[in-house]
């Protein structure tokens, strides 16, 4: 490849790294306010699993998800990982 080619995919990479590192962040906020569900839910002895709420955030998130255009499979996936690392982290607070 030459010089030219991995300059302009070297700046589009360095965005992509920039998108991670602020998608990492993110996620990073989102895991501290669900410790604070985990602990509401155990002070008030709430059940960790509401399959309700899930059915609407995955349903939620795929409208979002074809609004941008984006894979609608690849983004509920996505939040099933993150919904189950939510519940153990929930968990963990019982």
């Amino acid at each position: 490849m030459d010089k030219k080619h991995e300059d302009y995919l070297g700046e589009l990479r360095k965005q992509i790294n920039g998108l991670d590192y602020q998608l990492i962040n993110i996620i990073s906020q989102r895991t501290n306010i669900v410790q604070e569900v985990g602990d509401y839910k155990k002070t008030h002895n709430l059940e960790v699993y509401q399959p309700g709420r899930e059915k609407e955030l995955y349903a939620a998130r795929r409208g979002l998800a074809e609004d941008a255009s984006l894979n609608p499979d690849m983004i509920e996936g996505l939040f099933k990982l993150i919904v189950e690392e939510s519940k153990r982290l929930q968990r963990e607070k019982k």
